[in-house]
This record gives structure tokens, sequence and C-alpha cells, in this order.
């Protein structure tokens, strides 16, 4: 029997098996005097059925030209024309029943012509390409207890980085992923291979991942008061870059969680208990192993109390280290205005050759809100005191995937002694891939911390969360005492001609007190941060003016802010977003003051319905005393047209980055015609 004999009776007998599961059972209907249903024709084997194709011809051409000045060398600049014939296909086709096998998807074959020009490698060639680019997906058994999707997918496209060149992406995943219905135990099963290239930007940027994945999740009901979650994950992956970086490792990453519901109906207490392993293989190879506990007691509907008990063993590059935490806290609503919260706790570190450290901490907090004449007042407050015993460490300890949240023009601080320069590693949140020094940002590392700064035109994003690893050299034996505060208040006027305005301010402090062979050796970061602030709201538009006084002894500077925003929906298919800001800074350590300036303007309108277009403006100006003047700006304008069959595409993007010892210039140019039949 031939392969495609075989599939075909595979087909045929899964089709069958789902025509008979479908069929009344004896007795249901006519035989006991049930209705009769008369004239319903019954779905039958059809074999391949196309359900629907739709087919277009599409002609793209793409223009880039990247350039970059840089003082004491010659210009570099890569041109790139490229032009593509393609026929779309899309559609949805059906095998046996709609239930047994539904394929939809989309496939662009074509023909593609590349004119590059380049004084890198001074290449001046043209390369001629088969495009095959495509998304399928096929869901088999769809109304079955277990459904399950198939899917491939290729994809090409130009990611834009702020004031920059764009980045060529070629992307492959072929996946299937199956879904076991069920009300007591659902469960979810997925295997994907994935293949990511991204080049661009003078060949700074040449990376490959790929990436194999298994994932299962399942949520076993066990009672009206037990749960029991499962999630289990299995990364292979492979990652080369620019500059001859290559690592391939293996990742495992499994948790348990049990919820246990207990109590009063309508104050329930639970119990949650949770284990977690996380393994990884390759240059940043690690064990972690984590228990935690976490007990929520609601003795009434204002009063409610946790505690929280962890326990973290890790190993990292083959050096172990332990943490047990212990933490209780006391949660109290008063008339719905004022909260109190109180907690207390402690913890026990070991490192590796036997150093250790213990901390004990307690801590308040207090918030207030009250309706008051014309508006409504804010008030919180709060108290926190940490006492923390070191042991002398004489051996080198490893942080792994420590948070921090970048902040467009202010650097992020790690405030640790004895940090080691060359192991710092950044990576998103993902873990993958990873950041490289001197392209996407750069480090000072001093004697008690050090500080992580951002490239225009990197990979670091405005309010982004990042990972960041590194080790601590030894340190001597140590006592530090740690005692915050902090207070805030808002006044917000809801009522009257000033209704939208609101004023506030907060004040932190950090006072640490060190006991030590040499006390003087040791400089922490005791902080005083003032906020004093004023907000205006009314319709679409908001200002906004805040002044900061952040007193620190890493980063002392003051801050001014002006920002205003405005945002119409002029219809239910246009809208026009205007941002502007001013951030006046004195970096005081640094004896450096810097202007910087942002603006942007994004405005979507429709026409008509044949006719859309949009424009987007985004600006950034960085005037530093120290490092001079970054100035950027980025344009980008796109128009779409279309009327019955034919549509039009135009999309144009210009950007530079000028800054004090180079400048780096972008053009892109897309049009596209689309034909459909």
């Amino acid at each position: 029997m031939t392969g495609a004999g075989f599939h075909l009776r595979v087909l045929g007998v899964l089709a069958l098996a789902a025509e008979v599961c479908a069929q009344p059972a004896p007795g249901d209907a006519g035989e006991d005097g049930g209705p009769v249903v008369v004239g319903t024709s019954r779905e039958s084997w059809t074999g391949f059925e196309l359900e629907r194709l739709d087919a277009a011809l599409e002609f793209r051409m793409e223009y880039q030209d990247d350039r970059l000045r840089q003082k004491g060398q010659r210009e570099e600049r890569t041109r790139e024309l490229r032009l593509r014939e393609l026929l779309n296909l899309s559609g949805e086709a059906v095998i046996g029943h709609r239930n047994l096998f539904d394929l939809t998807g989309t496939v662009q074959l074509g023909y593609e012509d590349i004119d590059t020009e380049s004084s890198l490698d001074d290449l001046d060639g043209r390369e001629s390409n088969f495009v095959n680019l495509y998304d399928l997906s096929g869901l088999l058994l769809g109304t079955s207890a277990a459904p399950t999707t198939i899917y491939a997918r290729r994809e090409q496209s130009l990611l834009d980085r702020p004031f920059a060149g764009t980045i060529d992406q070629i992307v492959m995943e072929e996946g299937i992923n199956t879904r076991i219905q069920s009300a007591v135990a659902p469960t979810s099963l997925l295997y994907f291979h994935r293949d990511e290239s991204l080049t661009g930007d003078f060949g700074d940027i040449d990376t490959d991942v790929s990436q194999d994945t298994f994932s299962f999740q399942n949520a076993l009901v066990i009672n009206d008061a037990q749960r029991l979650e499962t999630i289990y994950t299995f990364d292979h992956i492979s990652e080369s870059q620019a500059g001859g970086y290559f690592d391939e490792y293996d990742r495992h990453d499994a948790n348990v969680v049990h919820t246990l519901r207990f109590g009063e109906e309508l104050q329930p207490h639970e119990l949650r208990s949770s284990l977690r392993y996380y393994g990884q293989s390759g240059r940043q190879d690690r064990q972690d192993l984590r228990l935690d506990e976490l007990l929520t007691l609601r003795h009434t509907d204002r009063l409610e109390s946790r505690y929280n008990l962890t326990h973290d063993a890790r190993t990292v590059r083959g050096e172990s280290q332990s943490l047990t935490r212990g933490e209780a806290s006391v949660k109290h609503r008063l008339f719905d205005s004022l909260t109190t919260v109180g907690r207390a706790g402690g913890q026990h570190f070991e490192a590796p050759g036997g150093a250790t450290s213990n901390s004990e901490f307690i801590s308040g907090q207090v918030d207030y809100t009250k309706k008051v004449p014309y508006g409504r007042l804010e008030l919180a407050g709060g108290l926190a005191f940490d006492a923390q015993q070191n042991s002398e460490r004489g051996s080198t300890v490893q942080v792994i995937d420590e948070p921090h949240v970048f902040i467009d023009g202010f650097p992020i601080i790690l405030p640790r002694r004895n940090i080691v320069a060359n192991s710092i590693v950044v990576t998103p949140e993902a873990g993958f891939p990873i950041y490289q020094e001197g392209f996407d940002y750069t480090v000072q590392v001093f004697s008690d911390h050090a500080e992580i700064r951002g490239i225009l035109g990197g990979g670091f994003v405005n309010g982004q969360l990042l990972r960041i690893s590194y080790d601590v050299g030894p340190e001597p034996g140590n006592d530090i005492d740690t005692f915050s505060t902090n207070i805030s208040f808002r006044f917000s006027i809801t009522e009257g001609w000033l209704r939208g305005l609101a004023l506030y301010a907060t004040y932190r402090t950090v006072d640490h007190s060190v006991q030590a062979d040499n006390p003087d050796e040791f400089l922490l970061d005791d902080l005083k941060d003032l906020l004093l602030g004023t907000e205006y709201r009314i319709g679409g538009f908001e200002a906004r003016a805040e002044y900061n006084d952040h007193d620190s002894e890493f980063d002392p500077y003051n801050l001014i802010r002006f920002r205003a925003a405005y945002s119409l929906r002029i219809n239910t298919d246009s809208t026009l977003v205007v941002d502007a800001s001013r951030e006046l800074i004195d970096f005081r350590r640094e004896d450096n003051e810097v202007t910087f300036d942002r603006a942007s303007l994004r405005w979507n309108s429709r026409v008509d319905r044949s006719l859309d277009w949009n424009v987007t403006l985004q600006y950034r100006n960085e005037d530093s005393s120290r490092d001079g003047q970054t100035e950027a700006l980025e344009q980008v304008i796109g128009l779409s047209w279309h009327k019955r069959q034919t549509s039009v595409h135009i999309s144009f993007r210009n950007a530079f980055i000028d800054g004090p010892g180079s400048e780096q210039t972008s053009q892109y140019l897309q049009f596209e015609l689309k034909r459909t039949f």
C-alpha cells in the first residue's frame, strides 16, 4: 500500500469513528417513541474539500540606505534595493469532516532581486532568491476532547529601532499544540522548533537563535477546596552573535503549585505551596530548587494576615548558595479609608566558603484616603528597619537575574562593592538574546557600585525590565543596619473650575550604619529623595511639572521635569496623540548638567473607506555639559489606498542620530501594489 493510500485509510477510519460517535444510540430517538427528524442530511466522508481559496498578485519594492560617519574614520554606507513579485494564496480546506481536520493559512511564493552596495567589504552585487513565506495552521479533531493544532510559519520582516536603522528578521517556526479538555484536569501539551536570525547595523547585529521547546501544563481540580497546577518547560537553545559569541544550553523549568482553601465560605483562608526547579547549562550554568509556603488567614472582612516561608537552594557554576526567609504580615482596613500593614521577618543566607549573612527586618505602612471639600485627599507613610550581620567572605558570589527597570537618560545602579566588571551579563526578561556591551550599553565599575547606561539606538527600550547577572568579589565581615522612611501626599480637586488639578509630594530616606574593622571601606547608598509635583487633566489634555531632589551617595541629582500630552479622537477611525517633555538634570557627582528634550506625534486618519494615512514623529535631544549634544529624529509617513480588488501601500521612514563623535542616518522606503482575484 502506498504512503498516500495509507494516510487516506487512516483519515477514513477517523472520519468513520467520528461519524459513528455522532450517531444517536439505540433507543435515544425513534425506538422509544421520541421525535424522528426527517430531511436532515448526515455528514459523511468528503475526502479533501477546498472551502475557500483567495489569490492575489503582489509587487513590493523596499529601499534602505544606512550611513555611519565617525570622526577619524571613513564613512560606512550600506544601500539595498529589494524587488519582489509574489503570488499570495490564502484559504481553508477540510479533510474528511470539518471537525476532523480543518486547514487554514496563507502562502506567499515568488521571486526576489536584491541589489546591495556596502563599503564594509567593498560589496557591490546582485542576488536573486526564490521567496517562500507561509503561515499555516491545521486543527485536528476540533470538537473532540483533545483538539490539536499543527502549525508552521516562515516570516521575514524589518524591525524598527528608535532613531536607528532597521533590523532584518527571519523567523521559521513549526509546532504542535494539544489541549485535553477536562473539567477535572485540563491539560496542554506544546512542542515547537524556532529559528530566528537578526542582521543589520553595519555588521554589529548578526544574531542567530535556534530554539526547541516542549511545554506541559496541567490544572488538577482535586475537590472544591483543592487545586494542583503543574507546569514544565524544556528549552534547548543555541545562540550566536557578531564578535564570535556562541552558547548552546538546555533549560528545565518545572513548577508545582498546590492551593488549599478552607474556613468560612465568605472569608476563606488559603494555603499555597509551590515547589520550583530551574536548571540551565552552558555559560550561565545554574540549578535552582525553591520551596514557597504562603498561608493567608482572613480573620474578618477587614483583617487579614499572611505567613510566608521560602527556602532557595542554588548552584551557580559549581558554587552553592542557599537562602531561607520567613515573613509575617498583618493588614487591617478601617472604613475603607485607612489601611495599615505591618511586616516582620528574617532570613539566613549561606555562600561558598562558609560565608553567611543573617538579617532581621520589620516595617509598617499606613495609607489614608478621605473625601474632603472640593476633592480627595490621600496620605501615606511608612517606616522600615533591617539589621544585617555578614561574616567575612573570601570567595566570589554570583548574583543571578537581578531585576532592574531601564529609564532612558538615567543609569542603572548596581549598589554592591567589588563587582567584577567582565562578569556583567544583561538580558531581556526572556533570558536571550544577550545584550552586547559597547553596542547596547556601557558599564562603569567603581569600588562601591557599578553603573550601566543604555546607548541610543541600542536594544534597550524605555521602561523595559532587564535581568542583570554579575559576580561580587570577597568582602570583610561587617554589620549593617538600615533605616528607611517614606511619606506621601496627594490632593486631587474633583469639583469646581479647578477640577482635574492635583498637587502631590513624596519624601523617602534610607540611612545605613556600618560596624566593621575598617568602616571607611564601606560606602553605602544613603538616600534622601524629595519629589514635588502638580498635575492637571481635562478631557484629552494632561500637563505635569515636577521637581526631584535625589540626594544619593552613588547617583545624586536634581531634576526639573515639564510634560504635556494631548490625545484627540477625531472620529471612530482617526486619532491624534501629541506628547512633549523637558528634563533639566544636574548630575552633581559627575558635575554634568543635562537638558533632555523628547517629543512625539502620532496621527492616524481614515479619509474614507478607501484611503488611510498615518504620520509619526519622534524627537530626542540630550545636551550634556560633559558629553556634548546628541540629537535624534525619526519621521514615518504611511499611506494605504484600496478600491475593489486593488490596494496600494506606501511607507517612508527617515531617522538620524547626530552625536559628538558620530552621525548615523537611515532611510527606508516601501511600495506595495496588490491585486486580488
